[in-house]
């Protein structure tokens, strides 16, 4: 694999944490260098282990996944996809006003996860 193929797939993989975190960057009032930085830290460290980790389960996992894998990223896809759709109804503008920060806690590391899972799955093929 030459370095500009692998650069390509790097920056692809990185477009969707990018968008994630300009939205939450636009969408935060008053942002402050912590919430950047711990932004910054688990999307950027997601966005590290999850291709490793992938590569590392990749000879182990895929001889039992073989049969039924694309079932697996299917699930997933719809499981997030679902739940970005469930989310979109749910708030009215009272509650959006109301909202928490979304640069700390288990959102953030949830939306780190949702963004690197796609780098997982090339991790897998690698």
């Amino acid at each position: 694999m030459s370095l500009f193929l692998v650069l390509g797939v790097a920056v692809a993989l990185a477009m969707d944490c990018f968008a994630i975190t300009l939205g939450l960057a636009c969408g935060t009032k008053g942002l402050t260098m912590k919430q950047a930085v711990r932004m910054a830290a688990l999307f950027g460290g997601f966005q590290f282990v999850m291709p490793v980790a992938g590569w590392l389960a990749g000879d182990k996992l895929l001889g039992f996944i073989k049969s039924f894998d694309h079932w697996v990223a299917f699930g997933l896809l719809a499981l997030i996809g679902g739940r970005m759709i469930y989310e979109s109804f749910g708030l009215n503008e009272e509650e959006k006003a109301c909202r928490p920060d979304q640069t700390q806690g288990m959102r953030l590391v949830v939306l780190s996860l949702a963004t690197s899972i796609d780098a997982l799955a090339v991790g897998l093929s690698l």
